[in-house]
């Protein structure tokens, strides 16, 4: 709230109005030419497109005494993971990591490979293949229409993974053999690019140490196209994640399960 004026506002009513009900008031007093924050409790908004009003006081000037806004609540993030189908711990770590989140919040399936048709991608945000195949069922077309269309799709490799060839370009590279670190020293993630989102919020110090994570297989990635985005490596420089844009959608690979 501000005031033009070359006197304080002492104990303004500011008055907060969601489709016609008065929520609350709160006084505020504002010194000359100044302006103060006024701070309501939370409202729940229980559906789409909500108006709302803010007033503070009355003057000569009305007209700019009231602001007028629409929300409308958050809507979960619809996310589905497929798998082998081996059984209801085979994503379990997955998607109880995803129901976690709060912003935004996810709407987690998982559903066997062996159960997934073309309409899997129907109203989802984002697509797990989590060490599985990925079924002609699910139709190269459609897959396709989903990533350009912003479908974002996340590939975690392992024993069973493998893609479709006519839909292989969506990949940032070539899905190659198994390298095993069993014997020796384990993998460790070496590199991360902190600009990217996915990695963003642990840039800052003391924000998590990736580098006490073990890894013992992985997948190698050849990068074959240089639109392509390596987002992190292991030790020994191996793409353990990259990303590749297709229309507004994404198709991102982690090299390891």
């Amino acid at each position: 709230v501000t005031n033009r004026g070359d006197a304080a506002a002492r104990d303004v009513p500011v008055v907060l109005t969601v489709e016609g009900r008065e929520i609350e008031t709160k006084p505020v007093t504002v010194a000359a030419h100044a302006s103060a924050s006024v701070t309501f409790s939370p409202f729940t908004v229980s559906e789409a497109n909500v108006r709302g009003t803010v007033r503070a006081g009355t003057d000569p000037l009305p007209a700019d005494n009231t602001f007028n806004f629409v929300v409308s609540p958050d809507e979960p993030l619809s996310v589905a993971i497929v798998d082998g189908g081996d059984g209801p711990d085979a994503s379990l770590y997955l998607s109880k990591a995803l129901e976690v989140g709060t912003t935004p919040a996810f709407e987690v399936d998982v559903v066997p490979v062996g159960r997934v048709t073309s309409a899997l991608f129907d109203k989802r945000a984002v697509v797990v293949f989590n060490d599985t195949v990925v079924p002609s069922s699910a139709g190269g077309a459609a897959l396709r229409r989903f990533v350009e269309r912003g479908g974002g799709v996340l590939v975690v490799t392992g024993d069973r993974t493998s893609w479709p060839t006519d839909t292989a370009d969506l990949l940032p590279g070539k899905i190659g053999a198994d390298v095993d670190r069993l014997s020796g020293r384990s993998a460790t993630l070496g590199y991360l690019d902190y600009a990217h989102p996915i990695f963003e919020v642990f840039k800052a110090p003391r924000s998590g140490d990736f580098s006490a994570g073990h890894v013992f297989r992985y997948r190698a990635l050849d990068m074959l196209d240089p639109a392509a985005r390596v987002l992190a490596r292991y030790d020994d420089g191996a793409v353990a994640a990259a990303e590749r844009g297709t229309g507004t959608g994404r198709v991102s690979v982690w090299t390891t399960t």
